[in-house]
Formats: C-alpha cells, sequence, structure tokens
C-alpha cells in the first residue's frame, strides 16, 4: 500500500520511484491518502509521509519511514526499492518482450511552444508584494503538515538576521487554500517548472522544486545573487 499526500513533492518524487518498479514487474498497489489514516491504528505507527506498507494475510509486516536515514535508498531508486520489497515479497520474473514502454519524445522538444505557453501565462494579484531595492522578493509555496516545508521554514528562520537585508518572504499555504495551489501552479509555469506540489520556492530568475540540506547553500547563493537583479517573476510577468 502506498501512502502519500497530494501536491507533496517527495511523494511524488517516491511515486515516480513506484511506477518505474511497478512497470518493471507488472504489479499493482494500491494508494491511500495520509489524511485518510487520521486517528486510526495506522496513523498512529506512520507519522510522515510518503510511506509503503506491506501486509500479509491482513496484518502488516513493515513499512517505510521517511524521516529515518537507513530507508534513504528505499524512496529514491527502484533498485532500492526492489531490495527492500524482496525480502518481504517475492517477484516473478517478467518477459522483457512483454513491457511496453511510452514515447516521450514530443516532450523533449519545447520550442515549438515556448511562445504560445509565454501568451497564455495567467495573471495574478498579490497582496502586500512589492519590489524594494536591493532586496529579492522569495515567494514560499508550502502544505500545512509537509515536513519538509517546516524545515525550509526553519531554514528561513536561521539565516534572518545574516541575511534577511537581501529578501523579503512571501509564504502560501496551497494544502488548504485553493487559490494559493492555484498561484503555485500560474508560479511555476512562468518559470518553466513542472508543477508537482510543495515546498516550492521561487528566489529571482532561480527556482527550487523540495528542500533538504544540500539544498541550503544553493538558496543562500540564490538570496545574495538574485539580490542584486531586477528580475522578478510576479512584477515582470504575472502582475494584473
Amino acid at each position: 500500500v502506498f501512502l502519500y499526500q497530494p501536491s507533496c513533492i517527495a511523494s511524488a518524487d517516491f511515486e515516480s520511484v513506484l511506477n518505474e518498479f511497478i512497470n518493471s514487474n507488472k504489479i499493482s498497489i494500491y494508494k491511500l491518502t495520509f489524511s485518510s489514516i487520521k486517528n486510526t491504528e495506522i496513523g498512529e505507527k506512520i507519522k510522515y509521509y510518503p510511506s509503503f506498507m506491506i501486509y500479509n494475510k491482513g496484518e502488516m509486516v513493515d513499512f517505510l519511514e521517511s524521516d529515518k536515514d537507513e530507508d534513504v535508498e528505499y524512496y529514491t531508486s527502484k533498485d532500492g526499492f526492489t531490495k527492500w520489497f524482496t525480502k518481504y515479497v517475492k517477484l516473478r520474473e517478467v518477459d522483457s518482450n512483454s513491457i511496453s514502454t511510452n514515447d516521450n519524445s514530443n516532450n523533449d522538444d519545447n520550442s515549438n511552444n515556448s511562445s504560445d505557453e509565454n501568451s497564455s501565462i495567467k495573471k495574478v494579484r498579490l497582496d502586500n508584494v512589492k519590489k524594494a531595492k536591493n532586496k529579492v522578493n522569495i515567494y514560499f509555496f508550502w502544505g500545512d503538515g509537509c515536513p519538509h516545508c517546516e524545515k525550509e521554514l526553519e531554514f528561513f528562520n536561521s539565516i534572518k538576521d545574516k541575511y534577511g537585508k537581501y529578501y523579503n518572504l512571501h509564504a502560501y499555504e496551497t494544502w488548504y487554500n485553493s487559490s494559493n495551489a492555484e498561484i503555485r501552479n500560474i508560479f511555476a509555469t512562468a518559470m518553466g517548472n513542472k508543477e508537482k506540489g510543495v515546498p516550492y520556492t521561487v528566489i529571482g530568475e532561480k527556482s527550487f522544486v523540495g528542500f533538504g540540506d544540500e539544498m541550503k547553500e544553493d538558496f543562500i547563493k540564490a538570496i545574495v545573487e538574485e539580490s542584486k537583479k531586477d528580475f522578478d517573476v510576479y512584477f515582470d510577468k504575472l502582475k494584473e
């Protein structure tokens, strides 16, 4: 059973790994939203998403924990997930000739569509957003209950004293606010990103999908560099 949170980048990334695993082994899995296990026995055991649960005769035998370092390899590659999965389930050999693949070559060249996409980008109006000299506006899209979003917010709080002079932070909760979710999609389109969920952050000409410790230096570098530039996707492309 795949346990996920809609509009969560970590869930979307793990689902990509699962899809590769499923297509290779021709098996089916069940999907449950994280919110559906709230106040249940499963919810008492599994505190973070995404996760994957294996059952045998109605009993849970194991599950992945996204907050545990030892489970990271199981989330990030098909081989890693297969290593964990086959501890409990024996996979049948699949004839490689029976596995079909989709031709995505049409998605590799977007040059013919770029002008059409730019002309079709929606406009938005944001309250209390101003353009300040020598400061970059940071547009931070997050979800209430998203652990990666919480870590990113903690990061911004931790650098405020040292780097706060370079930026203004504007945060938009998207899981419980459909208007903010639509704004996130519009920003992602304008920045040329595939919308996957949160956390999603725009800093000047830079955009970041997801958040982790390995990204902190990139965030700081972007803040300092983009504060010296004039580009702001909201004012330059999206403002009504």
